[in-house]
């Protein structure tokens, strides 16, 4: 039932100097986590996963604390019905994403309590971002019930770190939820429903 297939990549290449092990293990905990976890309670067979790719880029760390400064590039795409072309849906670039790591430590998410670290809020925010926009894509606002969680997640980690305070920057976390919640992006959503379920998905039943 895992809804999503993920790619990721951790790039250290502006990190010198230092033990990569651990950059090793952050990559592994957070695959299990992206790979394993089950965020809905939607089923999900193996050729309906959401194709999504996860981009880290660890711009300091600091060794001592464990603290790591990165921006994460996140995409998602979906299949075009009865084509081998895929769409995009979602493509962002988070460039507020600090957080605390240890070599070997586990990255693990409960759905419907909150998460106690700002890499588990941060994971498990875009998660269901990427859920819930592709099914918009599906039905009229077909997301909403998932991104209502998006929309917890955002208001209960206020405390947790930057990128979730709507002052933070013009394009953070909180505002993107709340721009899709609060009817802001509506027209856009119906928007997303028209152009990949109406549009693109309709082509190959059409004499073009």
């Amino acid at each position: 039932a895992q809804e999503l297939n993920p790619t990721l990549t951790v790039n250290t290449s502006k990190i010198q100097g230092t033990d990569k092990d651990v950059f090793k293990s952050l990559e592994n905990a957070i695959k299990e986590l992206l790979t394993h976890q089950v965020w809905t309670e939607y089923h999900f067979s193996e050729n309906e996963r959401i194709q999504c790719n996860f981009n880290l880029t660890v711009n300091k760390y600091e060794a001592q604390s464990g603290k790591m400064t990165c921006e994460l590039t996140v995409q998602s795409s979906r299949p075009v019905y009865g084509s081998t072309y895929n769409t995009t849906v979602f493509n962002f670039r988070d460039t507020e994403v600090e957080f605390n790591y240890t070599e070997q430590d586990r990255i693990e998410y409960s759905p419907g309590l909150t998460p106690d670290n700002n890499l588990t809020a941060i994971l498990a925010y875009y998660s269901l971002l990427i859920i819930g926009l592709d099914f918009d894509t599906m039905s009229p606002n077909g997301g909403t019930d998932i991104l209502r969680q998006v929309e917890n997640i955002a208001a209960s980690a206020q405390s947790l770190g930057s990128g979730w305070r709507s002052f933070d920057t013009k394009a953070n976390r909180y505002s993107i939820i709340n721009d899709y919640m609060n009817g802001t992006m509506s027209a856009f959503r119906q928007l997303q429903y028209k152009y990949h379920r109406q549009g693109l998905d309709d082509m190959t039943s059409n004499d073009l």
